[in-house]
């Protein structure tokens, strides 16, 4: 085709047309002079090489339009664009045109095609689109969720809402133009593809939990409603979302509630072991592992020698650093396979799996020598206690806690009717 025939085909569209090269107009038809209110086409020229190329596109729109412009004047983008913008005339009025942009090769340089739409001649009300614009506008920013229209084909955003830029972070007119893969929305690739697969496929999303990136960087806990819309000239991705923070947080914080509830439930407030109800709870699980695999395992019961007097005698403050004092001593003298708990008062247990009674009575004579070491100072009073300790061991055959607990116990009371401060072993 010839050039001639190109420029006369273009000058008989119905569409007004212009074609840039980012900067200069390089051709326009009359129906395009004519919506902007121009006679001549120098007119135009003169203008623009005065104002600049894009002096009579709406300042909440130019973002958009320089940016989509200068992608395909670069070559950057190929594709072809379609999006609706407010237009100044000469007579200082807008109206609503709708846009379809692409590539074209102009004297074999790259140059920009633009199509135009006067969509109040499509409607024949001057006001109509503008007033429909406001009011989805309106819609879309009362909604409490983000809420994004994208293209199919590259996800390009169309349309963001207020809340998006609150959540997001991004100015919408610095946004659109760009799509949340170019932005780097999606943290996790793979949710992404999971949204669009699923729409290719036909299927609604619906309450998908996932996350996206604020333009700080921040990762966002989100729910995603999301669906294919069927529209001309593209088919367009609407989507919907909830900013989950404060539920996961919530969340959150009930988890820690409940583990620092079940830890008091578990575990004695003052040395900070566990209680005798959860010392069973544990012990079930490394008894049958011992019997299983024929592993002895033995008891130590303990308690502070004369610890009454020292209450009485010093007061139920210095009593609790006594307490405190020797539970440190315990933990720091045992195993971590081991378990140790407050059995009540100042009496203590523990259960040493892969330990014979020899090496348990053998472990609460090294205890007793450090607890006869421990000293602590109460006004100019130096301060020392001893304690007593029972061993037994577990039958090998039919291993039984309590039973051992009170074997121990017994042993415990002989060392304590040998004189205390004493460790002595359960014989049958």
């Amino acid at each position: 085709m010839s050039e001639s025939n190109y420029l006369d085909i273009l000058e008989h569209l119905n569409d007004a047309v212009l074609v840039h090269d980012g900067s200069l107009p390089l051709y326009c038809n009359q129906r395009f002079l004519s919506l902007l209110g121009f006679s001549e086409k120098e007119e135009y020229i003169n203008s623009v090489k005065q104002d600049g190329l894009f002096r009579h596109v709406h300042a909440d729109d130019k973002a958009q339009v320089i940016a989509s412009h200068n992608d395909r004047v670069s070559g950057k983008k190929s594709k072809t664009a379609y999006y609706s913008i407010r237009l100044l005339n000469e007579g200082n009025s807008y109206r609503w045109v709708e846009l379809k942009i692409s590539s074209i090769q102009w004297d074999q340089k790259l140059a920009v095609l633009v199509c135009i739409n006067d969509l109040d001649d499509i409607t024949n009300r001057s006001n109509s689109n503008t007033h429909f614009q406001t009011l989805f506008d309106h819609v879309l920013n009362f909604i409490p969720a983000v809420v994004t229209l994208t293209t199919v084909s590259d996800g390009i955003y169309h349309h963001v809402n207020d809340a998006f830029e609150q959540t997001m972070g991004y100015d919408r007119r610095a946004l659109i133009g760009y799509s949340s893969y170019e932005l780097n929305i999606w943290p996790n690739e793979e949710e992404r593809l999971f949204i669009q697969e699923s729409l290719f496929n036909g299927k609604p999303v619906e309450d998908y939990s996932c996350s996206v990136m604020s333009k700080q960087g921040a990762i966002i806990p989100a729910s995603i409603w999301a669906r294919l819309i069927h529209s001309e000239p593209e088919d367009m991705i609407l989507l919907v979302g909830f900013d989950r923070t404060e539920e996961v947080d919530r969340l959150r914080s009930i988890e820690t509630l409940n583990k620092s509830l079940h830890l008091l439930a578990s575990t004695d407030s003052l040395t900070g072991l566990l209680n005798r109800r959860h010392f069973f709870e544990k012990s079930k699980g490394i008894t049958t592992l011992c019997q299983r695999n024929r592993i002895p395992m033995s008891i130590i019961m303990c308690d502070i020698d004369k610890f009454k007097l020292v209450n009485d005698s010093y007061g139920h403050d210095i009593g609790d650093q006594v307490i405190k004092a020797f539970s440190e001593t315990l933990t720091n003298s045992i195993r971590e396979e081991d378990i140790l708990a407050r059995w009540g008062g100042e009496e203590f247990v523990a259960l040493l799996p892969n330990t014979n009674a020899q090496q348990a009575l053998t472990l609460a004579e090294r205890i007793r020598q450090q607890v006869e070491k421990i000293s602590l100072t109460t006004g100019d009073t130096r301060l020392t206690f001893t304690a007593s300790f029972g061993v037994a061991q577990l039958a090998q055959e039919q291993p039984d806690t309590e039973e051992a607990i009170r074997q121990a116990d017994i042993a415990l009371y002989n060392a304590k009717d040998s004189g205390r401060n004493r460790a002595c072993k359960y014989i049958n």
